[in-house]
């Protein structure tokens, strides 16, 4: 996590830059199931979604006009799922 210094950004800019707002728990709707805090943006547990969160590693952040915005490291800007890959039956012998 790391929060940038030095450079004035306007909204339009950081959002041009691929920042968006950090969403934060609390400020969330709670699912009727498990009252855990539920997006509305991807329809699913925050713990599950891909909205940017305030403590997360790998995210650099910007305060623009008081408005925590967050952006992924490495220029991506948009989440990337892990992906595992499976390449058939073992051929190791027991």
């Amino acid at each position: 996590m790391t929060m940038k210094k030095g450079k004035v950004f306007t909204m339009a800019a950081a959002l041009e830059q691929g920042y968006t707002p950090v969403k934060f728990a609390d400020e969330m709707r709670r699912c009727e199931c498990c009252d855990e805090p539920w997006c509305l943006d991807h329809n699913e547990l925050y713990a599950d979604c891909l909205c940017i969160g305030p403590t997360e590693d790998d995210v650099d952040y910007l305060l623009v006009d008081d408005v925590l915005m967050g952006k992924r490291s490495g220029g991506v800007g948009e989440y990337q799922p892990l992906l595992f890959a499976h390449s058939g039956p073992s051929t190791v012998n027991h």
